[in-house]
Order: structure tokens, then sequence, then C-alpha cells
């Protein structure tokens, strides 16, 4: 196949989807026709190890023969990276504006924005550049954590622009009085980032070498993501090989099994008839977890065999989950509960389970507001209504929003460009309209608000999330939060961020700026005070785990929990989605007794957690009929 030709394959689409098995598979595949291949993963998660159910890390580790894997520490490579160049940075800032030493080892010690992510990328740039290996496979993060990752390279680069006009500032003194410039080690910095950028960029757009397979799911939240995610890649000119339907219920004779299919097929239909220039390959759904060396070169017959036919082993026996009763449903008892949130690895079906938690409680008399900060919002695709960045009435007591924190960072920052402007107008100009230019002093006073950390727009979230609360016109506040590793982040209410606003509160406090935005600013770090008394508050919020039964879903729930534990956010329910339901289908009794072994794993796992176990429905939950019938089983007594 043409993909075994490429240098660098991608792999990336909405969670749950299993990108990382095909990744791993792939990467097998190709040692077998020869390539030496390293495979790695940017995801925050970091689920390699769990598929090739051996300990990987930060350092590069031997598979088997012809495939090493690696999971890189971002957070490290961004560390080195300071601590290499913290020096260039301090004296470029304090050649380019009007900061003193304080406020320039402020910035100097802040993230940049996406610099972490920046640091994996360059750091895949050199193994290509090393060409140690035939091949490299990258296993990317969730949808809209990629989206961020690939569209990081002009960000970058305006990043640099920022620090270019600084450094400038003092090129242009120099020629003006010697007549003369020379490059210093800022200078040989600067073309360093510009190159380490522009590789970046050469390499994610060449067809030559590179490939960008989108990996999905047949139901209706995997196509639409799967249309939003190509739009991404397709403007970014990022080449795209291939769309792999995973989990594709093979034919057979089950009611179950048939039911399914039926609807699965339509959205491949619809896949296939939106993306007909490209390959759209449909890949079988197996009886059992793909985990392991042993399984993962079986899984890469049914990716690359032409002919591959599942073969669905005979049913065998299981024990029986017992048929216990929904324990959720004692979480809306609490009189005092104001805010509830749904988290877990993409692809549980959280959103889901968000949705009918907000028309049960409706149900029960309570006015309830249900919002989403997932990048890749998919409230509207659950309820099957357009809802976005305004409250939208969803039915009687549930009202829905999808906050766009990108959209509320961008407002503060245009006002605080108008305010720098206005200083530099007020300031350097008499009232007779005369008086000194200094426009390049203007536009990098303007920029340092492009310099702003990740974790910002996450704070402009949280502002908002509390802003609700305090408002008291809803009784309940549902969140549907991203997958793991960005809520984790929203809850933690990064550090960076916080500095990064004292120290811009400072510098408007230090200089006659005037306008609003540090109020604002000050504003928003008060609300981080307030949120961390709300998130703690066991009598006012829950977090409720939502998980699959298979081993990534156990491994990472439990890793889930002890972080919330860690942030001393209360947790003691999980939702175990999706089980089988027990018949005689082969397919489905195979699928079930693996299922009911991480079930077990999990309630032994989780001993102080209320469990409440869902049936994986043979129709998709979508819509107010669905949510409803589903909040049924999910809330029953």
């Amino acid at each position: 196949m043409d993909i075994f030709k490429k240098q660098l394959l991608l792999f990336g689409g909405k969670g749950g989807t299993g990108k990382t098995t095909l990744a791993a598979a792939t990467a097998l595949q190709a040692a077998k026709q020869g390539k030496k291949v390293l495979v790695f993963s940017t995801d925050p998660v970091l689920s390699l190890s769990d598929s090739f159910d051996k300990k990987i890390g930060d350092k590069v580790t031997k598979i088997t023969e012809n495939v090493d894997a690696l999971e890189i520490d971002a957070e490290s490579l961004l560390e080195q990276f300071k601590e290499e160049n913290g020096d260039i940075f301090r004296e470029i800032i304090n050649e380019g504006t009007y900061l003193d030493d304080e406020d320039i080892n402020n910035f100097a010690k802040l993230s940049l924005p996406g610099m972490d992510e920046v640091m994996a990328l360059i750091k895949i740039m050199d193994f290509l550049d090393e060409a140690e290996y035939d091949m490299y496979i990258l296993d990317t993060a969730p949808t809209g954590h990629t989206m961020r990752l690939l569209t990081l390279p002009a960000l970058m680069s305006k990043w640099v622009d920022v620090l270019a006009e600084m450094h400038g500032k003092k090129k242009l003194l120099m020629k003006t009085f010697t007549g003369r410039t020379v490059d210093d080690r800022s200078d040989k910095f600067l073309k360093k980032m510009r190159q380490d950028i522009k590789r970046v960029m050469s390499a994610l757009t060449d067809s030559g070498k590179t490939q960008f397979t989108m990996i999905t799911i047949p139901e209706a939240l995997g196509v639409y993501e799967t249309k939003r995610f190509m739009q991404m890649l397709e403007h970014n000119n990022i080449p795209v090989g291939s769309i792999m339907v995973n989990m594709v219920i093979p034919v057979n004779k089950c009611d179950y099994c048939i039911t399914r299919r039926k609807q699965q097929q339509g959205y491949v239909k619809e896949l296939k008839g939106a993306f007909s220039n490209y390959n759209v390959k449909e890949i079988p759904l197996f009886p059992h977890e793909l985990k392991g060396l042993k399984d993962l070169l079986i899984f890469s017959k049914a990716l690359y065999s032409k002919n591959y036919e599942l073969k669905i082993i005979k049913s065998l026996s299981f024990e029986i989950f017992s048929k216990e009763k929904s324990e959720i449903h004692s979480i809306l008892k609490n009189k005092d509960l104001k805010l509830l949130l749904f988290g877990g690895k993409g692809g549980t079906g959280k959103t889901t389970v968000a949705a009918a938690t907000a028309l049960q409680a409706a149900k029960q008399g309570k006015k309830v507001l249900v919002f989403s900060t997932d990048p890749a919002h998919s409230l509207s695709d659950s309820f099957n209504c357009s809802i976005g960045n305004k409250i939208t009435r969803v039915t009687d007591n549930v009202d829905a929003l999808e906050i766009d924190a990108e959209k509320l960072f961008k407002d503060l920052k245009d006002k605080y460009k108008k305010e720098i402007k206005s200083f530099f107008e007020g300031t350097f100009r008499s009232k007779k309209g005369v008086g000194l230019r200094l426009p390049v002093d203007e536009k990098i006073m303007a920029d340092l608000f492009d310099l702003s950390p990740p974790g910002v727009d996450e704070l402009m979230a949280l502002k908002k999330i509390i802003d609700f609360i305090e408002s008291k016109e809803h009784d309940l506040y549902i969140l549907d939060t991203a997958p793991t590793g960005h809520t984790i982040r929203l809850l933690a209410l990064p550090d960076t961020a916080i500095d990064w606003a004292k120290v811009l509160i400072q510098i408007k406090r230090k200089y006659p700026i005037i306008g609003d935005v540090g109020e604002s600013l000050k504003t928003m770090l008060d609300t981080v005070k307030k949120a961390k008394k709300v998130i703690t508050n066991p009598k006012k919020t829950q977090f409720v785990t939502v998980t699959i039964p298979e081993a990534l879903g156990v491994y990472q729930t439990e890793r889930l929990v002890n972080n919330l534990d860690k942030l001393k956010v209360a947790s003691e329910h999980t939702v175990i989605n999706k089980l089988v339901p027990k018949n005689k289908c082969s397919l489905c009794s195979s699928q079930r007794k693996q299922q009911i072994g991480y079930a077990k794993e999990l309630k032994k796992r989780l001993s102080k957690h209320k469990i409440t176990v869902m049936p994986l429905f043979p129709h998709e939950i979508k819509g107010l009929e669905d949510l409803t019938e589903f909040s049924k089983v999910l809330f029953k007594k």
C-alpha cells in the first residue's frame, strides 16, 4: 500500500475510536515489510503502553524487532528549553519593551502559548532529520487537542515575530547610530526558531513523505467530528490518505447485531459520500479487546489484507453480571448540589450520560443548565439540535450551552490592544496632535497579550461557570468536560495562566494604561479563588467518572480518580457504560465475557465508588426521545 512508502504517518480522530490500536498495528505491519519503525505518542493520557501491554515512558523502548516506541514528555522538553534559553528571552524582552527587570524576569519564567506541544513537534522533526528509522508513526491525542497541535506552527511563527520585533528595535537603534548591524546570539536563536517552525510546517504539509490517517467510528458523533476535523486538515494543507471506519459490526444472524449494523451502515454510507475522494475503509469490530503483540498482529491483518474476513469464535460460557439497581440516582438527592461534572476517556459516552442526567434532574423539578468546555463540542450532536455559544432552551427546565473559551479570550485580547493603542496615543502625542511616534513599541506592548500560556482560555471558561453558579438562575449546573487530560488541566487551575495574568495586572498598574482589562484579569483571578472553594466543596460539587469495560478504560479511570483525589475534587460515582447485553450470539457473548472481567476489576480498584452499569443500546442515543429512554435505565431504582 502507498501508506508504507511514507516517512511520517499520523493517526488521529475522536477519542475512543481506536487510534492507538491502529497506530500500533500499523507499526508492526510496517516492520513486517522490513521497515525500521518508531511509533510515538503526544497524547497526555499516553495509551501506547496500554496498547502494547508494556511500559514505555519518555525513553525509546524496544517493542519487537524493528519496532521501537516512545511516549513524549512535552512538559519535560519545555522545561529543558526554558533552562537553555531563558537568558536570551530576558535579553530580547529587555531590548524591546519598557518593562523593568522584575517584569522581564516574570515574563521569561512563563510558558509561552503551546510551547510544550511545539517542543514535541520539534522533537519529532529532530527524529526525521536523524533518519535513524525508515518510518515514524505518531499516535495523536483526541480531536480537539490534535487540532491545536497541528495549527501550532502558525501560532508559533507569530510568537517568533513578536520576539523579532523586540530585537529589531535594538538593531534599528544600532543602525541609526553606527550605520551598521551585527548578528548576535539573539539573531541566531530567532533564526533557529524560524528554521524549526519551517521544518515542522514543511514536514506536515509534504504529501511525498507525510500522510494523516483519519480514524472514526460509524455513529453520528463520529461522522460529524470527522467532517469538522477533515475541514481543518484540508485548510492547513495536511495530506490525508485514508479514513478508517473502525468497530464495524460484522455480518451475522444476531438480531441485536443486525440492528446495530444497519444503523452503522447508514453512517458508513454518509462518510463514503462525503469523502468520495478518499479511501474509506471499514475495520471490523473484534469480539475481544486488542492488547499486546499477538492481538495487534491479528488486527494488522484486518487493516491491511485485501480480503480479510473476521472469524467469530463460538460462544463461550460466562458469568452473568449481577442485575443491580442504579447507584447514580442518589446523587440528585443532595439538595446542596450545585455543580455536577462528567468526565473520562474519549468515546465512553460521557456527553450522553451528562445530557440524560440533565433530563432526569429536570424531571425532578430542578431548573438545569448543561454545558460543555470540550473544544470538540458534542452537546449539539447528543441533543440533536443546534446549541452553540448562547444559552439554548432544549426542553422544559433544561438549557444548554457550548462555551467558546477561545472567543472569550479573543474578546479580552482585542480590548487590551485597544487600551494599549490609546495609551501610546495619549502618552506620546501632544494636544496639538504632534509628538513622538513609537509604532514598534506600541506593537510590541500590544503583542505581549499574544504570549499568553496554555490554560488562559480554560480560566475564561472557569470564570463563566462560576458566574453562572453565582447568578442562581438555575438550580443545577452540569458540565460535560473534555477528554481526561484536558479536564485535569481545567480542574488544576493552571498556575502558568494565573502567573501570566498577575504579570499583566502588575504592568497595567505600573504604567498609565487606562481601561478595564486589568480589572477583568483581576476579576478572573478572584474567580479562581471562588472556583477552588466551589470545586473542592463535596456538598456543592461532585465529579462522575464515565468509562467503558475495557483495559484502557480500567487504567485511565483509575488514573483520573487518583488525580481527582489529589486535586481534592469529590468523586464518588462511576458509570460503566456500553456493556453488551446477554444473548446467544457468539460475538456478543465473547465481548460480554471480557467486559464483565474488566467491570469487576473496576469495582475492585474503585472499591469506595458507587458503580452504575449501563448496557450498550442496539441503537445510537441521539435526541430527546433516546436520551429519555437512556435516563430511565440510568436512574432506575
